[in-house]
């Protein structure tokens, strides 16, 4: 079964300033804790198989550049996947 980001994205709702996730059988709930080169391709890949992400990073510019639908870093491809995952609400 093939679904798009938007539809994996769609069983999340806003209650307050917490987010209830529910997630299909198999998706995860993942913190990645770093996005430098490793975290923010791992975090981006993650979201782009359907689980909910959320990145975390000492340096505020780098998950503001993640809430703004933007790659923190430079590498082949993960400015449109980050952009893509961001929108969908997965990261």
């Amino acid at each position: 079964m093939t679904s798009t980001l938007g539809e994996l994205a769609a069983p999340i709702e806003r209650h307050a300033s917490k987010a209830v996730v529910a997630r299909p059988a198999g998706l995860l709930a993942v913190s990645v804790f770093g996005l430098g080169y490793v975290g923010c391709v791992s975090a981006a890949c993650l979201a782009a198989r359907g689980h909910a992400v959320i990145g975390i990073d000492a340096n505020p510019e780098k998950t503001e550049f993640l809430r703004r639908g933007r790659s923190p870093i430079v590498e082949e491809r993960i400015g449109e996947l980050t952009s893509e995952v961001v929108e969908s609400g997965l990261l």
